[in-house]
């Protein structure tokens, strides 16, 4: 399996992986994609990913609640 660097170079200090945000704010959606991706089924864990990273855009509450809480976590 690979895996995604945390921050990819040259992405910004702030920058956060789908994936991550994917588990935090769905985590039942995430479970689906990892065991998707587990059993050979790209095409239906990219979908599932994709669909959730095109409503990003639409919850800018997501992204905020995530840093809030990676922010409390590192206290």
């Amino acid at each position: 399996m690979v895996t995604i660097p945390d921050r990819p170079a040259g992405a910004p200090q702030d920058y956060v992986a789908a994936d991550k945000l994917l588990e935090f704010v769905h985590p039942e959606t995430y479970g689906k994609m990892t065991e998707a991706f587990a059993q050979g089924d790209a095409k239906s864990g990219l979908s599932l990913l994709l669909d959730f990273v095109r409503n990003i855009p639409a919850h800018p509450e997501w992204m905020d609640s995530y840093k809030k809480n990676r922010q409390q976590a590192d206290f």
